[in-house]
């Protein structure tokens, strides 16, 4: 049994005291699990050196916890006592369920209360109870190790994995799904992580930044002393354009495997080789050879999920804002979403399977082909302050901006310094983040596992682009201001060099324009400004969408095949739809509208109809579905006669209408090529 040092002060020793600082510290710490806060190292309380879990120990030694196994649980006097114990001793023990045994001095009726007790105590601390996750025979013990977050036997197989995947270059959500499928790590893990994917991605983002980089990030010591793996030299952003990733763009109508490097090879579990745009609805690998095989692709549970930007989601995750939701027929959707435009998806296979975009939903229900009820929930966030500069990024694809970040709501944060290898705790909720003269930044920001934002990038204090508040349309040219704080100036374009504001002249067929500027200290910054241009995609019922920035002609009876139109670029105008002498309104979808034009499949009218909306003040016609006149059949006595003929009869030359088919092709490509571009930054 622990003894007490003879030279704590006087009253330290008290149950009371030794449980106000174990609760007092748990709430101060502000972390999503209880293992997050660091259980072990010793602390200076009383003067005495002990950790956190010496003070549970000692509190459960001297059996202090027998006045609260009667107690109601609102009744309970040492909620952190016990909850410190238990996962602390989760934490260094071996898995299984023998967590309670380690109970001395206590009956084994006493361990069976403490076991429930234990869950109470969690419940009272605010913590998660992880409800779904657990199995009844052992849910007390199961609910410690999942808290304690990473047992220290399986942390050193934990490092090897993530450190591997340091050397491949893998992306953080690749590296999670080989921790959950490697049954060498922990039961307790699995558990966690394929309950809070959000968690996972955090933990293993953290581990991989100490790797590959060695920053001080926000981890215990007792998870940091125990990776084993040699520092690994990593390249920033070298995963994202090196590795397989599974996208989804509205316009395909189904999933796409983008391959960043013509080294991987794709095939599915009966060993076909695949092509990354074309593939049926089955389990996708990637491997460049058998060491570095992973499975990229699994859409056998019945469903998949696609943030705003299109790219796949894994686990029990809801995108932050909006995205996209893929079903098969034998799913369904339990939940009630406002404003779900089912649509479906073309080809490969893809025909059993519907799709739909949503935004802002918290929790969707689902009922999987197997009868199973899944939950998808949306991930906690903080809500940070950051002034991104629109339309601008650096060289590294990261955002610009106007002045530095300030944390504006969430718990106590802590922050991670990646450039300057710095960790520190803010407690005031308005602080900022950065000062000069560091105008590059790289912080994470975090208020417990899966909590965490990284904010990258450069601020360039006063920073202002006026002009770009709608896009342009094809061909159009426009003036816009640029203005930075005192003590800047631009030096590049030629028009603003050397001065604090200026006017330049953007253009719609130059995507891309340097701007390039100069802080008091001499030191010069490159970023780029992408011009944003108006296009629309056609979505069609039997056909891959059309996207294009022109007005598109088709044949009247075409309009039975027409669902929807979705502008591009609009960011948050919504222009009315003009449809004949009707108007029709459209939903916001991040920066794009969609309008539903399914009623025009019901017009059986002979009359033509032409599409438009007024955009910066002028009408612009986007689709037209026209009427074509027959004509008296023209007798050619030659071949010759053929141009002639076609001319005098008023129609177009067979070069000009494959002409005109060929320009609206090159159209598609050109703007859909620009989307991906913008969304996808590959």
């Amino acid at each position: 049994m622990s003894t007490w040092p003879d030279s704590d002060p006087l009253g330290y020793s008290a149950p009371k005291s030794i449980e106000g600082y174990l609760k007092s510290t748990i709430r101060s710490e502000g972390s999503s699990l209880l293992g997050e806060i660091d259980l072990q190292t010793p602390r200076d309380y009383a003067g005495i050196n002990w950790s956190l879990l010496d003070l549970a120990n000692y509190q459960i030694n001297n059996r202090v916890i027998l006045q609260d196994l009667d107690a109601q649980q609102h009744q309970l006097q040492f909620p952190a006592t016990l909850a410190i114990w238990a996962v602390g001793h989760a934490q260094i023990s071996d898995e299984g369920g023998k967590l309670w045994d380690l109970l001395e001095n206590y009956s084994q009726a006493e361990k069976s209360k403490i076991a429930k007790k234990f869950t109470q105590a969690m419940d009272l601390l605010n913590f998660d109870l992880f409800i779904d996750e657990l199995q009844e025979a052992q849910k007390h013990a199961q609910l410690a190790s999942i808290h304690a977050m990473i047992p220290d036997f399986a942390v050193p197989k934990f490092g090897q994995v993530v450190g591997q995947g340091v050397r491949l270059n893998r992306p953080i959500d690749q590296i999670l799904e080989e921790i959950l499928h490697d049954p060498t790590i922990s039961k307790g893990v699995a558990r966690l992580f394929s309950a809070r994917h959000e968690m996972g991605l955090d933990l293993v983002a953290r581990t991989f930044d100490f790797i590959a980089y060695g920053h001080e990030v926000e981890l215990p010591d007792r998870i940091l002393n125990k990776i084993s793996v040699e520092k690994v030299s990593h390249t920033k952003n070298g995963g994202k354009k090196d590795f397989p990733e599974v996208r989804f763009y509205e316009r395909e109508r189904r999933p796409i495997i983008l391959v960043g490097s013509s080294e991987w090879t794709l095939e599915t579990p009966s060993g076909v080789s695949i092509e990354p745009d074309l593939f049926p609805p089955v389990q996708v690998s990637a491997y460049k050879d058998e060491d570095t095989k992973i499975l990229l692709f699994d859409p056998s549970v019945g469903y998949l999920v696609f943030n705003d930007d299109g790219k796949l989601l894994r686990g029990k995750k809801l995108p932050e804002h909006a995205g996209f939701i893929l079903w098969s027929k034998k799913t369904r959707i339990l939940s009630h979403v406002q404003d779900l435009d089912e649509g479906y998806l073309i080809g490969s296979g893809w025909d059993e399977w519907q799709y739909a975009y949503f935004q802002k939903v918290d929790k969707l229900e689902l009922a999987t082909p197997t009868g199973q009820t899944v939950t998808l929930s949306r991930s906690e966030k903080l809500n940070i302050e950051t002034n991104v500069v629109p339309h601008l990024i650096d060289g590294d694809d990261q955002a610009v901006f106007s002045r530095f970040p300030i944390i504006s709501s969430g718990q106590s944060a802590r922050v991670t310094d990646n450039l300057r290898n710095m960790k520190y705790r803010l407690e005031d909720l308005g602080s900022q983040l950065g000062a000069e003269p560091n105008h590059y930044i790289d912080f994470t920001v975090s208020a417990g596992l899966g909590r965490s934002s990284r904010i990258q990038g450069i601020v360039a204090p006063g920073l202002t682009i006026l002009g770009l508040e709608n896009a342009l349309i094809e061909g159009e040219k426009r003036e816009i201001s640029m203005s930075l704080a005192d003590g800047w100036h631009f030096s590049y374009p030629a028009p603003l060099q050397d001065t604090t504001s200026g006017i330049i002249i953007v253009d719609a067929d130059i995507p891309t324009e340097i701007v390039e500027f100069v802080d008091p200290e001499g030191n010069e910054f490159t970023t780029y400004l992408e011009v944003p241009v108006l296009s629309w995609s056609l979505v069609f019922n039997d056909r891959e969408n059309q996207i294009t920035g022109s007005e598109t002609k088709l044949l009247l009876e075409e309009r039975g095949h027409i669902e929807a139109l979705i502008l591009n670029n609009v960011d948050q105008y919504k222009p009315l739809l003009k449809v004949g002498s009707s108007f029709f309104e459209g939903k916001q979808r991040g920066q794009n509208v969609f309008y539903d034009l399914r009623t025009l499949q019901q017009d059986r009218s002979l009359n033509e109809t032409i599409i438009t909306i007024t955009w910066n003040y002028k009408e612009i016609n986007l689709l037209s579905f026209r009427k074509i006149e027959r004509r008296k059949p023209i007798l050619l006595n030659s071949l010759k006669d053929l141009g002639t003929g076609v001319v005098e009869a008023g129609l177009f030359t067979v070069e000009d209408l494959a002409e005109y088919h060929r320009s609206k092709h090159q159209e598609h490509i050109k703007y859909r090529d620009r989307l991906r571009s913008l969304r996808g930054r590959y």
